[in-house]
């Protein structure tokens, strides 16, 4: 990152580097989270990368959420008109557009579930974003069957209790709010 000094010059690398897990072969500037201040986006393999600005010349840690398959290209707009910035990717392994839109009226996304496997009843912890302050209508599905029991509901965290009637072995765990429905996470039904 070079710092620029308002007079058409840069200043000296500034040592603040973020070091991420992944190589980064594209980056997007925008306000994604609403502060006013640049944050980065850079695409990767299956997940958008994104590194918070804190108006210093410095980047937070990076915050991964779920896309297409085999995405290497990334853009900045306002798709659906709500005044925030969305991101787009290009996914060259199967010649398709991933769009992930920023706000309360985002896809949910799981990013994680814990634990993976378990039994009839079982609480399970789902971390993500987008899934809402409270549940209303929403619900999280373990392959065919819909939750009806749950622990606790946020924007980020959802535990829910594995409902009656899911079939043994791999199910798809889906948290669908009224934005629509998720990508699957798997749950080893014991």
């Amino acid at each position: 990152m070079l710092l620029g000094d308002g007079a058409g010059s840069f200043a000296v690398r500034f040592e603040g580097d973020v070091r991420t897990d992944r190589e980064l072969f594209c980056v997007a500037l925008g306000d994604f989270d609403g502060d006013g201040r640049q944050d980065v986006a850079s695409a990767k393999q299956n997940v958008v990368i994104i590194l918070r600005g804190d108006g210093l010349g410095g980047l937070s840690k990076e915050t991964d959420f779920a896309i297409g398959t085999q995405s290497a290209d990334i853009a900045v707009g306002d798709f659906n008109g709500d005044g925030k910035q969305d991101l787009v990717t290009a996914d060259f392994a199967n010649n398709t557009a991933s769009v992930l839109r920023n706000g309360a009226r985002a896809t949910p996304i799981i990013r994680g579930l814990s634990p993976a496997r378990g039994h009839i009843g079982a609480t399970v912890t789902l971390t993500g974003w987008h899934f809402g302050a409270k549940r209303s209508g929403s619900g999280v599905r373990f392959g065919a069957k819909t939750a009806t029991r749950y622990v606790s509901w946020s924007a980020t965290k959802i535990k829910v209790k594995v409902p009656k009637g899911t079939a043994k072995g791999k199910v798809k765990v889906t948290v669908k709010t009224a934005a629509g429905r998720s990508a699957a996470k798997g749950f080893k039904r014991l």
